[in-house]
């Protein structure tokens, strides 16, 4: 199937998340009970603390942003193939992030 496909049909997508604080002590304290229970069931071995899984917490759209979306997509023209990219850098306040809109 991948071989009847144009090349020049695909578009490429990458988002790019990170957790919505830099660290858990800078999570609020409305918020910690949340990414407590999510980190519970991330847990691999009982020695895991949900500090050290919070740095995965980007994945999840509950506590990431995003703060980069690339596209790109190929571009066949008499000179060759190109393959274009284009980002858009996430620079604003989401107008859903305050703490009410969690519940």
């Amino acid at each position: 199937m991948i071989n009847s496909i144009s090349l020049e049909n695909i578009l490429c997508l990458d988002i790019e998340t990170v957790p919505q604080y830099a660290t858990f002590e800078e999570v609020p304290e409305e918020i910690k009970p949340l990414w407590v229970r999510k980190a519970s069931n991330l847990k691999r071995d009982e020695g895991t603390e949900e500090q050290h899984l919070y740095e995965r917490a980007g994945i999840y759209a509950e506590f990431g942003k995003i703060i980069c979306i690339t596209t790109g997509f190929l571009s066949c023209k008499d000179e060759g193939r190109q393959f274009r990219l284009k980002s858009f850098v996430v620079m604003m306040k989401k107008p859903y992030s305050k703490i009410s809109h969690l519940y």
